[in-house]
């Protein structure tokens, strides 16, 4: 468990669930786990702030949820309290249920993919058509950091969905207002993350990802937030970042 997450759901600003399941990306990983591991091995506080974000925000974490399949993961999970929700995963599906959950107006999703397949090896619901079965819910999703586009995909009518290259352009996009934002680990490069279930070369890199993240928090509430596609199976380099990107929102949260 994270330690110093020892507030109660129902009076927590900051809630993380696990969400280990990696049913349709064909790669296992022990994703919530290391995350905490991570988690637990950085420091909360920040210099520039000199804030603590585990004294400034009350913090729970109500542990993980696993299942066999999508519909036994949709029924399992709640999200029956008000703070923020931070998803550790797992592969990409698993941030479907959770925008069902939260109806989220806005989605942002960093991504090497654009995974809006309709359907991917004969099933609707993938890690590789999250972003279709998202944009069905919702009125607006970015995607953001996508460098491996299919023709098919390309070919598609994104009706609702817009499909970015480069990070740098999400401030400009994306609107004033709330966002849940999702993060597939993939997005980075291989250099800096690289067990994760699809690398792709030519990836942003770790900066560059805190630095949009860092204006997100500053310019427009989060509603939401997961880390997702982390195939690893001890601590490393890859479990490490991801941790780091979830410390640096507590952080930047504070302010």
């Amino acid at each position: 468990m994270i330690e110093n997450a020892i507030y109660s759901k129902k009076e927590a600003d900051i809630v993380f669930i696990g969400l280990d399941y990696y049913g349709t990306c064909g790669e296992q990983g022990n994703g919530p786990t290391l995350i905490r591991q991570a988690l637990n091995s950085l420091s909360s506080y920040d210099i520039k702030t000199r804030k603590d974000a585990f004294d400034k925000l009350k913090i729970c974490d109500a542990g993980d949820i696993k299942a066999k399949n999508y519909e036994e993961l949709k029924n399992k999970l709640k999200i029956d309290f008000k703070g923020t929700p931070i998803i550790m995963g797992g592969e990409h599906l698993i941030t479907l249920p959770v925008i069902e959950a939260l109806k989220p107006e806005n989605v942002l999703i960093f991504d090497a993919h654009a995974d809006y397949y309709d359907t991917y090896k004969g099933e609707k619901y993938s890690y590789a058509t999250v972003t279709r079965r998202i944009s069905e819910i919702t009125s607006k999703v970015v995607v953001a950091g996508v460098r491996d586009l299919t023709q098919e995909e390309a070919l598609s009518d994104f009706k609702n969905v817009k499909v970015l290259q480069d990070i740098k352009e999400v401030p400009r996009i994306i609107n004033k207002g709330e966002w849940y934002v999702s993060i597939d680990l993939d997005v980075l490069d291989p250099s800096h993350c690289p067990e994760v279930s699809t690398p792709v070369p030519r990836g942003v890199s770790y900066e560059a990802l805190v630095k949009v993240l860092n204006n997100l928090c500053i310019n427009h509430r989060i509603t939401g937030l997961d880390v997702v596609e982390l195939t690893a199976k001890t601590r490393g380099l890859s479990s490490i970042n991801a941790g780091g990107i979830i410390m640096n929102y507590l952080k930047r949260r504070c302010e």
